[in-house]
């Protein structure tokens, strides 16, 4: 996000919390590709310094529920980011379109029938 949109998603978080969050992925991809056995890719992206290749990796209900927090905090930073005005010469401009949604290329259409309702295209 930080290369490609200028948002650096981490500032929404802890460094132990954004810690975290890089664990879970690494999980969710071991057991979604590799049926949860940890591989080295693993062992270096993740921190997690009890992990060893070969073994099968632990999740415990407790990382679950920390991660569902932290995606939240994470998902709320991504809207908060999406929906800021824009500043326009050193002016925000209240009726502008999130910055981030400008560099992406996505603009807000009225739809004729209702509009009051607005959907996302780019």
């Amino acid at each position: 996000m930080l290369s490609l949109f200028g948002l650096d998603m981490a500032v929404g978080v802890t460094s132990d919390e954004w810690d975290a969050a890089v664990r879970g992925v690494q999980k969710r991809h071991l057991l979604a590709h590799r049926m949860g056995v940890i591989d080295n890719e693993y062992v270096r992206r993740s921190g997690d310094r009890h992990a060893v290749a070969g073994r099968k990796v632990a999740v415990s209900e407790m990382e679950v529920r920390e991660l569902a927090d932290i995606t939240l905090k994470l998902a709320r930073h991504l809207h908060d980011e999406i929906a800021r005005p824009l500043a326009v010469d050193g002016v925000n401009d209240p009726g502008s379109f999130g910055s981030l949604s400008r560099r992406v290329g996505i603009r807000r259409v009225v739809t004729a029938n209702k509009p009051n309702r607005h959907r996302l295209r780019s």
